[in-house]
């Protein structure tokens, strides 16, 4: 357990919790003596023995089990239980009477004294604490005195946080009303404050609760939370954080992660003997999913260009702040008078003029979105050694990224919904259910309450049927609601907003069926090497296996759930080459080999950003891929 050290201090209730904050992070975590007892409170007292006591008090309470020393003159250590006891609780020390006795019949000194050394815990409590306290008080009048209950002074900042701390903030209440509007209340509170709560501890937050759903606007180059809660806890060996942070990892390819979060996150930094290193972990539930758009500009056209999930959803939300845009390899920067701007609400990117579009120009967009279908968490492992120089460096990395497939958000799945999923594996065409829903006719007006009309039909002498569009027809009795499945997989066409046009088996874009949404589970773990072998020779290596369940419902087609994915570079430098005693030049020589497995599935990014292109790739198939690079 870590604690803070600290003489004569006094203790809120919030210090305490930082300290318990940290002390329960990493219970077992090893730390370097001399940072440990920068964290000890350690005291010591001289108490006088008399022949008539037997019970003396310690200045403290709390004091940690079993870390005393009692010294009898100078000379004789005293033992536990045999020749004293204490109250670790109440910092109560008892010497027997007898003990105390033959200690002055034993020897012929007239003042014996016991030194007594030990730790204790940072608290300071009373022993009772009243909503209201009986205080005697004089009566100016009649001066008598009297007793009265008084409510005890009101908390203020400074005996919360101490007086080390900055704070700064607004709290914000208001009414609006209209004409044609109900009465609404809107309030607004915004809380930033940061300094130290300890010597060695620091700490930063920043609380802001608007009380709306809406997000920041994507036309600054830097986002104003609207609702955000974020403590940030630092210490020389430690650190936490708690609420919303953005987390992202880097230095290995198939390690990598970037993901707005809001959860807790705990740091510490060790060191054993000569090598130094230092771990992540990280619990949080996530905002959205990632996912990568690439498609070339219209020519004159700034925008705005749409963006889609992974399966083509129009009907996404970006996650504030989690996009990278990147214009022919470069990445560019958001706001008004920047590159771009973009409407988080509708997925909407617009470029600005002195970012020019035209048709030879490559947009990337990598961003986390919501569909809202299920609630999502990911827990991160990763540790990063120095072993013993510089010349050897080890990392490990686990990241488990899944949807809670019983915690649904803005869906609601039946039993048969349920069973459609176990049954459809990886196939989303088998995970659809009828998107045609019969309405009838209106009981006045005789009008169908539908847009569609069932055409019963034969093609190639069978009997097949499809639905046409003619809303207000006394035969429109269906309501059809249309999915995207892809080219060659549906039998209509969107002519306008609800107007689809049936154009023949496989020969459209669009299916009346409604997509069951798969629920996901994502495993990946990754370890990676680099060494200096010699003044001018370097290796760097990786390896990463995962495991990407694409329907937790079914367990159809897991055979394909687990890949792996290798990579090696070997590089050398040599400088001042020399050959028959002339000098050359330096050199840079690399060879690189990566092999990715079709079944392989990143957590995030892999490829650089221009790899289709560098390779003339039009997109990535599901194979193997094998590259060496010389």
């Amino acid at each position: 357990m870590i604690l803070l050290r600290y003489r004569r201090y006094e203790y809120s209730i919030v210090r305490i919790c930082s300290f318990l904050l940290l002390s329960g992070f990493f219970p077992t975590l090893v730390v370097p003596q001399e940072n440990r007892t920068s964290y000890r409170p350690i005291e010591s007292i001289t108490v006088i023995l008399t022949k008539e006591d037997s019970v003396y008090a310690l200045p403290h309470q709390f004091v940690i089990e079993k870390s005393e020393t009692v010294l009898l003159d100078s000379l004789q250590v005293l033992e536990r239980d045999n020749d004293y006891s204490i109250d670790y609780r109440h910092g109560i020390l008892k010497i027997p009477l007898y003990r105390i006795q033959r200690i002055f019949t034993d020897t012929a000194a007239v003042l014996h004294k016991v030194l007594v050394t030990y730790e204790r815990y940072p608290f300071a409590f009373k022993e009772k604490y009243f909503h209201r306290e009986l205080v005697m008080v004089q009566d100016t009048v009649t001066g008598d005195t009297v007793r009265v209950a008084r409510a005890p002074s009101s908390l203020t900042i400074d005996e919360i946080f101490g007086p080390n701390l900055q704070k700064t903030g607004s709290l914000v209440r208001g009414i609006t009303l209209g004409s044609n509007r109900d009465l609404t209340v809107t309030s607004g509170f915004r809380l930033q404050f940061s300094g130290k709560i300890a010597r060695d501890v620091e700490v930063t937050a920043a609380l802001t609760d608007e009380h709306t759903p809406i997000q920041p606007e994507g036309n600054t180059q830097t986002l104003q939370e609207i609702d955000k809660v974020s403590v940030d806890i630092k210490s020389p060996s430690l650190g936490a954080t708690i609420g919303d942070f953005l987390f992202s990892t880097e230095g290995t390819e198939f390690g990598r992660i970037h993901r707005k979060l809001q959860g807790a996150r705990g740091i510490a930094d060790y060191q054993i003997g000569s090598s130094r290193g230092k771990t992540v972990l990280l619990g949080a539930v996530t905002k959205g999913k990632f996912h990568t758009n690439e498609f070339l500009g219209i020519e004159g056209v700034q925008g705005p260009y749409r963006l889609s999930g992974k399966n083509g959803e129009r009907n996404i939300i970006i996650i504030a702040g989690t996009e990278r845009v990147y214009v022919d390899g470069e990445l560019v920067t958001r706001g008004e008078t920047n590159d771009y701007i973009i409407e988080y609400a509708n997925g909407e990117i617009t470029f600005r003029p002195r970012r020019l579009i035209t048709s030879a120009s490559r947009i990337v967009v990598d961003f986390e979105y919501t569909d809202r279908f299920y609630s999502r968490s990911l827990l991160v492992a990763r540790t990063e050694s120095e072993l013993g120089t510089k010349d050897i460096q080890v990392s490990a990395s686990y990241f488990r990224e899944s949807d809670n497939e019983n915690s649904t958000i803005d869906i609601s799945l039946s039993d048969a919904d349920r069973e459609i999923l176990s049954q459809s594996g990886r196939d989303r065409l088998k995970a659809t259910k009828s998107g045609v829903t019969f309405v009838g006719r209106d009981s006045i007006t005789n009008l169908g309450r539908g847009q569609y009309v069932k055409v019963d039909t034969t093609l190639g002498g069978l009997p097949n049927t499809f639905y046409r569009y003619a809303p207000g027809d006394t035969a429109a009795l269906y309501s059809l609601s249309f999915s995207l499945v892809g080219s060659g997989e549906g039998d209509y066409v969107k002519e306008s907003t609800g107007n689809f046009r049936w154009v023949g088996p496989k020969m459209g874009i669009y299916l009346p069926v409604q997509f069951l949404p798969f629920p996901e589970g994502h495993e990946v773990a990754n370890v990676g090497l680099k060494a200096r072998l010699t003044d001018f020779v370097s290796f760097n290596g990786e390896y990463a296996y995962s495991r990407f369940d694409a329907n937790k419902f079914s367990s159809i087609d897991d055979v394909q759930n687990k890949g792996s994915a290798v990579k090696f570079t070997l590089s050398a430098t040599p400088k001042e080459v020399k050959i028959g005693g002339r000098n050359i030049g330096s050199f840079h020589l690399e060879l690189k080999e990566r092999y990715v497995g079709s079944q392989f599935v990143p957590i995030d990014r892999t490829n650089e950003i221009e790899f289709n292109r560098k390779w003339n790739l039009e997109s990535l198939l599901a194979e193997d891929e094998e590259i060496r690079e010389g």
